[in-house]
């Protein structure tokens, strides 16, 4: 039997499925990333034991965030997931609010006080639509955060929010889009209104990705789409030159390239990367990315490196050596299963993978990220989901043990400019998850980042941060002028470190994190500077401001002050 016979035969014998082990399982040697393998070395089931001041518990049912997936979708061939979790202040009371997908319907939580509770602000929907994923944008500037939700094989509806409560604006996109999976925001045109870019998977129930079928090189998934915002409930697909049909996971769209233009990147399946640079005259040049060409998932965008360029992190698959020798036995090529990557800009767009020099590189069967700062010492840490793997029933009972440890999420502590350590999940509080989205947020409003773990196959994890030590600063900013404060950039200044953090729409895959702007500042005990520079140019600072306070910004104002902490619900002065 030819080699790509028997790899066939093993896709149909691990059972094909959409965002299942098997397809990505199944990845040929790629031209470019040859070498690769060589460099990386297994990690430890355990992960690092050095120590740590992190420390999470999962309270979701104790603090009311009780939601359930469901694992198993009608009409799409073997195991899928659509657990995403989307977080956004929607009432605009300072607490960060939830909605949850993957369920028998999409729920969205009121957070009052650190306590969740089912929210009425959602219209009925319909009940025999599958909801795949979501973004909150304000897309007519009025300082509360519409929704955006996306069906499968169905067309997006709009939901505008009106002082809290959402209401449909129908026909606002007027397209047809089958696997929606990520969606993002920003103003392409400088026109002051937030444009939506919808990337799309392949369609499993029709057609198997083209790298895993013999004898076909182009790329067979869907298209992705640009939908041009006029600030009004009326959203204008465009072609401006984002072009293929690829099977695409998840995107950012911020400026990449340095121009003040907002740029996308597309993490995609079977595929390079792709990033599509924005030329300023309303069109885009698309570039594949370099040594990408595995199975990107995330595209969690943070200033890695320090140089106040973006840089971003895409989960992948990594197989330890054993499986990769298990796997090999039955015909699977498992030779582009080597990590994530950490894709570091040079300022100008170009991107060079440094996931093996900061030790990120496995991150077993990644999923969605968020790049935070966990323990308030003034550096980005990082977090991702990982999958429960699927193993045929007839090598259950030889190879079961070896897939166990991909059952836990995993998180990386920042410990040196240039290097993460990775942490036992379980040391750290986190239990085992079928993890998918992943939305960060300080839901206790206690001045330390917690998260949100969607799972595929049970109820949603919330784990909130009890770290010890570091001070905070949380910044939210609010448009004044009628134009998106999508693209604003704040800087911190204390005396011993500046900090730098970006506003863009905060999406991942079936994900988006809090637009409240997180700063750990260590034990600084004042903030010398606060820098907000708004997309148009326009830059305001503030001086000589306490830690430990939430900020709202409005145009050259501080509109609101809040205290972390104890005293999160006292408005403060300072």
């Amino acid at each position: 039997m030819s080699r790509e016979r028997v790899i066939v035969t093993a896709v149909v014998l691990l059972g094909v499925a959409m965002y299942a082990v098997p397809a990505a399982l199944i990845v040929p040697s790629f031209v470019g990333d040859t070498g690769i393998t060589a460099s990386i070395q297994d990690g430890g089931a355990n992960g690092s034991q050095s120590a740590t001041d992190l420390n999470f518990s999962e309270v979701a049912s104790e603090r009311g965030l009780v939601y359930e997936s469901v694992r198993k979708q009608a009409g799409m061939r073997g195991k899928i997931s659509r657990s995403g979790a989307f977080v956004a202040d929607y009432d605009r009371d300072l607490d960060s609010d939830a909605l949850l997908l993957g369920g028998n319907r999409p729920m969205l939580f009121e957070n009052d006080g650190g306590r969740f509770s089912r929210s009425k602000a959602l219209p009925s929907l319909n009940e025999s639509a599958q909801y795949r994923t979501a973004l909150f944008v304000d897309y007519d500037n009025d300082g509360w955060r519409d929704l955006v939700i996306f069906p499968l094989f169905g067309e997006p509806l709009l939901l505008h929010n009106d002082h809290g409560s959402f209401s449909p604006r129908p026909e606002a996109f007027r397209t047809r889009i089958n696997v929606p999976v990520s969606a993002t925001a920003a103003d392409y045109d400088g026109d002051g209104c937030a444009d939506v870019f919808v990337a799309q998977n392949g369609d499993w129930k029709t057609t198997y990705p083209a790298r895993v079928m013999p004898n076909r090189t182009a790329d067979n998934g869907q298209r992705n789409y640009l939908f041009r915002g006029t600030c009004d409930s009326d959203f204008q697909r465009v072609d401006v030159g984002i072009d293929g049909e690829h099977w695409s996971l998840s995107t950012s769209f911020v400026d990449f390239t340095g121009d003040g233009r907002p740029d996308i990147h597309v993490a995609n399946d079977f595929h390079h990367d792709l990033l599509y640079v924005n030329r300023g005259d309303g069109s885009f040049e698309p570039r594949e990315i370099p040594k990408t060409n595995r199975n990107g998932m995330a595209s969690e965008v943070a200033d890695v490196d320090g140089d106040t360029d973006p840089d971003i992190f895409v989960s992948n698959i990594y197989w330890t050596r054993q499986i990769r020798e298990k796997l090999d036995t039955i015909g699977v090529i498992t030779e582009g299963s080597i990590g994530n990557n950490l894709l570091i800009n040079d300022g100008e767009g170009n991107f060079t993978d440094r996931a093996v020099e900061y030790d990120v590189r496995n991150g077993r069967w990644g999923w969605a990220a968020s790049m935070t700062d966990l323990d308030n010492d003034g550096d980005l840490d990082l977090f991702h989901t990982t999958r429960e793997q699927f193993v045929p029933e007839e090598l259950e009972a030889k190879w079961g043990e070896q897939f166990e440890y991909y059952q836990h999420s995993r998180i990386f502590e920042r410990v040196e400019r240039g290097r993460f350590e990775d942490r036992t999940a379980t040391a750290v509080g986190m239990v085992k998850t079928d993890g998918r989205g992943v939305g960060q947020l300080d839901f206790d409003a206690d001045g330390h980042a917690d998260l949100i773990a969607a799972n595929a196959d049970g109820t949603t994890r919330l784990y909130r941060n009890q770290a010890p030590n570091g001070n905070a600063l949380q910044v939210t900013v609010r448009p004044d002028d009628n134009r998106t404060v999508l693209g604003t950039t704040v800087t911190v200044v204390t005396e011993n470190r500046t900090n730098y953090r970006r506003l863009n729409a905060k999406a991942d895959f079936l994900s988006q994190d809090s637009h409240v702007l997180h700063v750990g500042i260590g034990d600084a005990d004042r903030i010398e500077r606060l820098r907000v520079e708004y997309p148009d140019g326009t830059v305001v600072r503030f001086h000589d401001l306490c830690p430990n306070r939430r900020l709202v910004v409005r145009g050259d104002r501080i509109v609101e002050r809040r205290m972390l902490g104890t005293n999160a619900t006292r408005t403060a002065t300072c």
